[in-house]
């Protein structure tokens, strides 16, 4: 699952990589924790709503931090929305693993997807769905389609 999620980042971030190798810094502490922060405020608030501001002081990154990690702010929430959508995807396929391995029977089985299945489409999920379909028809534009809807950020 990890090459695949590595793919489509590649695919929606519009960014082919050479001969497989990664950027030197994909790793580093720092760009993972403002991943992961951004990652966990979009729990609460859509990509439009999210600024430069709330995650810095989330993650107590500085400012120049995040411009050495990435191209620009919509580059960091592209990562994160991506990160987000894998985490999501990676647990469904988990939980219908786990129902296909228990099931006893047919109904059961059947029984087993249907609840994942009213889960994976919850209305809790409803918003971020639309987020990620703009992601995947928009690729070229390396998110640049987040700079139209978010309102001026200053920070």
């Amino acid at each position: 699952m990890a090459e695949i999620a590595s793919e489509m980042k590649g695919v929606l971030l519009g960014k082919a990589r050479r001969g497989g190798r990664r950027r030197k810094d994909e790793d580093h502490e720092t760009r993972r924790k403002l991943i992961e922060t951004a990652a966990t405020l979009l729990d609460e608030w859509s990509l439009s709503e999210i600024t430069s501001a709330m995650v810095l002081a989330a993650s107590g990154v500085s400012k120049g931090s995040l411009y050495h990690h990435f191209q620009d702010f919509d580059d960091l929430m592209g990562e994160a929305a991506i990160k987000r959508f894998s985490a999501l995807a990676d647990r469904d396929i988990m939980m219908t693993q786990a129902a296909i391995a228990t099931a006893t029977d047919v109904s059961s089985l059947v029984s087993a997807l249907a609840a994942i299945t009213a889960q994976s489409q919850a209305d809790t999920r409803r918003p971020r769905r639309m987020e990620r379909a703009r992601m995947i028809a928009y690729p070229s534009s390396t998110l640049g389609w987040l700079s139209g809807w978010r309102v001026s950020r200053c920070a």
